[in-house]
């Protein structure tokens, strides 16, 4: 297995960068699905929110097409757990009109998404699919036909296009990496890491049976390719890299980081099953060099700054869209809108 960088995975853990990288449908990264906090409405766009209904499903109009309380619902559902945990029924609403409206932008500069490039996406994103799952059953599960699955697909490649082009400006460089390096020393220091590899079963007593098996001179690495449960490892022979603490669940950390390079520890118990831990290497905490990690600053800064020129370019079309009538809002905060099935 590749030995990643020390640098690489201080930079993500040690300083919390909180970069949240939403998927939707787990095929690309949309950049409009980042939940912003409620006061990022303002005043001026709660106000708008009245509580005249148009009809008994109408949310929203944007341009005269329809927001529907079926639609918001079909949407939230199709949100990880993860994401359900961030959103509210207001927040949500507010993304499907921002969606709209930056779809209305790109078609003015005739921009669009040709089959061919869907395709690419779509067949990239297979390569990480279950086996056996088909794109018709990905749509199925998130409640959306395959063609409707796909549509969405290339409105959300549109609005990363358009955003890319006309907002993502990309002005972070070397000069203001070396600073935040400067000021972030401390938090940036590669921490103790240790390579291990595992083997993992199911109850305690395969456990201690392969125990003795490796006691009694049976290689961990085949062990672990044909019987470890670990898909992400098995192959590798057990191997899962280098990781510093705060990576992996309490039970097995605790151990990796009290055994000796080589060293094999009694079954260890965690949520996923019985783990046979096995030292590969390990690395001293060390000071970390500004080369090493000089692309990883760049990109965290970036990724603030195009986050706030985001926040900044949605509100403003949003207010603008209020302004001119483009967008009518019509949900009602005593509405069921509960999106829990």
């Amino acid at each position: 297995m590749e030995e990643p960088t020390t640098n690489q995975i201080q930079v993500k853990k040690k300083i919390k960068w909180n970069r949240v990288v939403i998927v939707s449908l787990v095929i690309i990264v949309l950049i409009l699905l980042v939940p912003m906090d409620s006061g990022s409405f303002g005043k001026k766009i709660l106000d708008s929110i009245t509580g005249n209904v148009v009809g008994s499903d109408i949310l929203a109009v944007v341009d005269s097409d329809k927001i529907t309380k079926k639609e918001l619902d079909k949407e939230f559902n199709a949100l990880s757990p993860q994401l359900k945990q961030l959103y509210t029924n207001e927040l949500l609403l507010r993304e499907l009109i921002d969606e709209k409206l930056i779809l209305a932008e790109a078609k003015k500069q005739n921009m669009e998404v040709a089959d061919e490039e869907l395709d690419n996406v779509l067949n990239a994103a297979k390569q990480n699919f279950p086996p056996g799952v088909t794109l018709e059953q990905l749509a199925e599960t998130q409640g959306f036909t395959l063609n409707e699955f796909k549509e969405k697909i290339r409105n959300q490649i549109l609005v990363k296009k358009f955003m890319d082009k006309n907002v993502m400006v990309r002005t972070i460089g070397e000069k203001q990496a070396k600073e935040f390096f400067d000021l972030n020393k401390d938090t940036l220091k590669n921490p103790e890491m240790v390579n291990t590899s595992h083997i993992l079963v199911a109850t305690k007593e395969e456990a201690d049976t392969i125990l003795k098996e490796l006691k009694n001179g049976e290689r961990f690495e085949d062990i672990a390719r044909e019987r470890s449960l670990d898909p992400g490892s098995k192959d590798n022979g057990g191997n899962l890299g280098y990781f510093p603490k705060g990576t992996l669940v309490k039970e097995y950390e605790d151990v990796a980081f009290s055994l000796n390079i080589r060293q094999i520890s009694n079954p260890v118990k965690s949520q996923f099953g019985y783990h046979l831990i096995r030292i590969e290497a390990k690395k001293e905490a060390s000071e970390a060099k500004f080369e090493d990690i000089k692309q990883q600053i760049i990109e965290y800064l970036q990724k603030q700054e195009d986050q706030q020129e985001l926040k900044n370019f949605r509100d403003a079309l949003f207010i603008q869209a209020l302004d001119t009538g483009r967008v009518e809002i019509f949900y009602e905060e005593d509405k069921n809108l509960s999106s829990e099935k």
